[in-house]
């Protein structure tokens, strides 16, 4: 999925009529952390590396289909 939902918590910053900032963690990413952090606290065991790739791979996609929802 290539649409990251925008900005989570925009800061708009006008510098003048024609330069406008919007900066802010994407929509996607904070929707990740809050999976992961759901996952984390699963009684799974992330000691190793492949079980937190898992965790992260797995908020993601998490979060894809949460923006893919959302977007309906």
């Amino acid at each position: 999925m290539s649409d990251d939902g925008g900005s989570a918590f925009p800061l708009r910053i006008d510098l003048d009529e024609s330069l406008t900032f919007n900066l802010g963690m994407t929509l996607r990413d904070y929707f990740a952390a809050k999976a992961m952090l759901g996952q984390i606290n699963n009684p799974m065991n992330i000691n190793n590396d492949e079980a937190q790739k898992l965790i992260v791979k797995r908020a993601y996609q998490i979060a894809d289909l949460m923006l893919k929802e959302g977007a309906k």
